[in-house]
């Protein structure tokens, strides 16, 4: 399998159970590890024959606008919207962190990871 990986995309956004997460926001974090055939584009070097990450980010940007109140549930929303834009998709690990959260402590950051596999 090939895998693409796009890494540490940022996005500022409203997630959280706790009213203040919802007004305030907060920094997030995606990284996205796709498996797909992209022997064609190896070999075209034509963007068609391929996935286009930067469509890839514009998915997520849109996603990370709606806010949720679990990452678990952004992770998922990432997941099916990618899935159904790009059918070529065989395998898809999506990590979202959340930076900084609100913890009686110091944290760096709480992440979801999902796994999907056809």
């Amino acid at each position: 399998m090939n895998y693409l990986k796009l890494a540490e995309m940022k996005f500022n956004a409203y997630h959280g159970v706790m009213e203040n997460e919802k007004k305030v926001g907060g920094s997030y974090s995606v990284f996205l590890k796709i498996g797909y055939d992209f022997e064609k584009a190896s070999q075209t070097d034509c963007l068609s024959d391929t996935i286009n990450y930067a469509e890839i980010f514009d998915l997520l940007k849109e996603e990370m606008k709606h806010s949720s109140d679990l990452i678990e549930h952004v992770a998922y929303r990432i997941e099916k919207t990618i899935l159904r834009h790009f059918p070529q998709i065989k395998e898809l690990e999506t990590e979202v962190r959340k930076h900084n959260p609100p913890v009686s402590g110091e944290m760096a950051y709480a992440a979801i990871v999902r796994y999907y596999s056809l």
